[in-house]
């Protein structure tokens, strides 16, 4: 596990374009019911896996057949791949997406770091590699603080208001912590249950399984005639919103994500929620003025619970660099000894 160039680049790239995915979550939920808005993401998410999968088709045949033989050959691998699809889109995806009916964008990336804390205590008892150590304590311990500060504002206010609308608020933020919990784990779950696995084929088969149990999701709870009039009455306006979150986050970022458990591991992957909170709050501040009813304590709060949240990430990130250079002056330990030996 290393920072590279790519992966920094990786990284970047997708805490920009994941920091902005809530504030479109919440957009696309305005014409949607969940259910379906996360149906149709799913379809144009798999479309363009498709497209990537027939381009690396072309480009080398032998090679992409060889690993599709490979995985469809090892059931055990297919069953651990649709688990971790479950884990990592299909049904995160759709609890997230009916939390945001009452919990904000901006309130929903400050919770995201909890991902980590989760990932490393998973990581602890089933990766040899990733077990948990004081620098991870201290990062996952301010993520919570972190968490909390953040959390306080939304709650006071809906203090105010009638029990209902508190009730809501409660059960979109138990929403929104178990697929936390689950993006916390699915990264886990990949290096520990999926190496090595070809990252399109990977991504296919997840996208696949998400994309029905959506499908099933949207059937439960909204019914096909819902279903059919939302597609046909939507206009092109609103079906932009799953489009650009099929393609862009479930198609190519999913790939990205795939590359960084496999280069960084588990555990420098699970801070990717660090970096996007930065951009999702500012689009959920400016965009969509989420914090217009906030005082400037409760901004206060936030504000501080930010830096506590970053500081976690730094934290976290020493801790992964420390680790690789143990590791690489371990290497060359070994190499002088066998040296030496000759």
């Amino acid at each position: 596990m290393a920072w590279n160039k790519t992966s920094i680049f990786i990284f970047c790239a997708l805490t920009l374009i994941y920091g902005s995915a809530y504030a479109a979550i919440a957009q696309g939920i305005k014409y949607f019911n969940p259910g379906v808005f996360q149906t149709l993401r799913m379809v144009f998410g798999v479309s363009f896996c498709l497209i990537v999968s027939f381009v690396r088709y072309y480009i080398d045949h032998l090679k992409f057949k060889e690993n599709t033989k490979k995985l469809f050959n090892n059931n055990k691998m297919i069953i651990n791949l649709i688990i971790g699809g479950m884990i990592n889109m299909g049904l995160p995806h759709c609890l997230i997406s009916t939390g945001q009916k009452w919990v904000s964008s901006a309130s929903v990336q400050l919770i995201t770091p909890l991902a980590t804390t989760v990932g490393a205590a998973f990581s602890h008892f089933v990766l040899d590699d990733e077990k948990f150590s004081k620098q991870k304590l201290i990062s996952l311990i301010l993520s919570i603080v972190g968490v909390v500060l953040t959390s306080i504002p939304s709650f006071s206010h809906k203090q105010s208001t009638n029990s209902s609308d508190l009730y809501n608020l409660i059960l979109g933020y138990i929403l929104v912590l178990i697929s936390i919990i689950m993006f916390g784990i699915a990264p886990v779950f990949f290096k520990w249950k999926t190496p090595n696995i070809d990252i399109t084929l990977s991504v296919d088969i997840q996208l696949s399984v998400s994309l029905l149990f959506a499908f099933l999701w949207s059937m439960v709870f909204d019914g096909w005639d819902t279903f059919k009039k939302q597609i046909v009455t939507t206009p092109f306006k609103g079906m932009m919103w799953p489009l650009m979150l099929g393609v862009v986050v479930s198609g190519m970022c999913i790939h990205g994500f795939m590359y960084l458990v496999g280069s960084i591991g588990s555990f420098g992957s699970n801070l990717l929620p660090f970096g996007q909170i930065i951009v999702g709050v500012a689009i959920g501040i400016i965009f969509m003025g989420e914090w217009d009813k906030y005082t400037w304590y409760e901004i206060a709060i936030v504000i501080i619970g930010i830096v506590v949240l970053f500081s976690s990430m730094g934290v976290g990130i020493n801790s992964t660099n420390a680790k690789q250079q143990s590791e690489h002056e371990e290497d060359i330990s070994h190499e002088d000894a066998a040296i030496s030996e000759l």
